[in-house]
């Protein structure tokens, strides 16, 4: 059953273009299509990053092409809700390239667009943050009567400090739905959502159409490996065996010029660690596997807009930063930087796994504990936290596996294993 795909050509032929680039959909993809494209009830999804959920979203906007002849003159039937500023325009640029064969438009809607600029609006697919998208529910009630579609993408973020926001258009809709005949289908998705039951329920999904997909269905395999370091190690001590095993599991990649992302939970400490694995490639003579005179005069045309001198000295070797404290300019220089490959080892905190569409062949989880700045209070790096940044090693688009690695306390060991074995249904190696 895991197996059976279905052919792109089960579409209606006025719809195929939009799915040229797949003469079959995935075993996931597959699965869902009945629910998705064949009828209008609500649908959860939740599966792996990199599974194809984008072709979901492609399936549902395309019924309501096949339902409706005339869909193309209506306007802002279809909202996409992406969790992140940073998402809107790259996903509103990617759903462009699929349907603009059916004459379809897509606008990206930011936390800047004004209500005169949104009135003049005539696309039919807009791509908007969950904050926005409730301030244009608040100010315009007759809103949701024109609506059709509305994707949302990321809903793990409801349990998180935005979740009051998912709330409260979860809740607009459903009112909405209950009160009147024209209902607003909602196509949720999501990458990493342990309850997705509960979710389904509250979102009024039908049992049949909540899937659940574990890592088996990743378009890339992905090996999992796990260190537990030593609890009788003093704070420093800890480090220095923490800092060497990231060296030499990065090197594992490096080697094979494949990219390298490492996650840490503080702004200085992406600059700490970038800056002891840059002593261990010095020290043993590693640095030419950073850059090469190709990437380095990338690198240096580019230090201009990096504004920190220690910043500067570690891109230049070939190991970015990347954290809330840099401007916007120097995010996106860096993130430039990695996407094109003139960076092949990038330290960041863990926003970036929920910001910005950055795979790499392996990642690196540093540590497990993150310590609240106000209160000096560690706590325990959550499963959702892990998977999220798990979900950006090994892409469809950089190759056919990928390596994630996680380093924690040997007394949190067993809870990980358990935690992410039963998430994965697969084994994880203990190191």
């Amino acid at each position: 059953d895991h197996l059976r795909i279905k052919p792109a050509n089960v579409l209606p032929e006025k719809l195929r273009d939009v799915f040229k680039p797949f003469a079959f959909f995935n075993p996931m993809q597959s699965k869902v299509f009945a629910k998705t494209f064949a009828c209008d009830c609500n649908v959860l999804v939740s599966a792996p990053t990199g599974a194809g959920k984008t072709v979901i979203s492609l399936m549902a906007i395309t019924r309501l092409l096949h339902q409706d002849p005339n869909f193309a003159a209506k306007h802002m039937s279809v909202f996409y809700i992406a969790p992140f500023k940073s998402l809107v325009n790259e996903i509103s640029e990617k759903l462009q390239s699929y349907v603009s064969c059916c004459s379809l438009t897509t606008r990206a809607v930011s936390s800047d667009t004004n209500a005169f600029q949104l009135a003049k609006c005539n696309a039919h697919i807009v791509v908007t943050v969950p904050e926005k998208f409730d301030v244009m529910l608040i100010n315009n009630a007759q809103l949701l009567t024109s609506i059709r579609l509305v994707i949302l993408d990321e809903i793990h973020i409801v349990g998180q400090d935005r979740g009051h926001v998912i709330e409260s258009i979860v809740n607009a809709i459903k009112r909405h739905n209950r009160s009147g005949p024209a209902k607003v289908r909602l196509v949720v998705l999501s990458a990493t959502l342990p309850n997705y039951k509960a979710v389904g329920s509250w979102l009024d999904v039908p049992q049949s159409s909540i899937f659940h997909f574990d890592d088996s269905y990743r378009s890339v395999s992905l090996q999992r490996f796990l260190y537990g370091i030593s609890d009788s190690l003093r704070d420093k001590a800890a480090a220095s065996v923490k800092n060497q095993l990231v060296f030499e599991e990065s090197l594992l990649s490096i080697k094979q010029k494949k990219q390298v992302l490492c996650f840490v939970f503080s702004r200085q400490g992406t600059v700490c660690l970038a800056n002891e694995l840059l002593s261990r490639y010095k020290s043993n003579s590693l640095t030419s596997l950073l850059v090469n005179s190709n990437t380095s005069r990338t690198l240096s045309s580019r230090l201009k807009l990096l504004a920190s001198a220690e910043v500067r000295t570690l891109f230049q070797a070939g190991i970015g930063v990347h954290h809330a404290g840099l401007s916007s300019k120097e995010r996106k220089c860096i993130e430039k930087s990695f996407m094109d490959g003139s960076l092949q080892l990038l330290v960041s905190t863990s926003t970036l796994a929920w910001g910005v569409n950055l795979p790499a062949h392996r990642v690196i989880i540093a540590s497990t504990q993150i310590t609240d700045p106000d209160t000096g209070v560690a706590r325990d790096v959550s499963l959702l936290d892990i998977l999220q940044m798990f979900g950006r090693a090994g892409r469809p688009d950089y190759g056919s596996e990928g390596v994630a690695v996680i380093m924690t306390a040997m007394s949190k060991v067993d809870q990980y294993v358990a935690q992410l074995t039963w998430w994965s249904a697969e084994p994880y190696t203990n190191c």
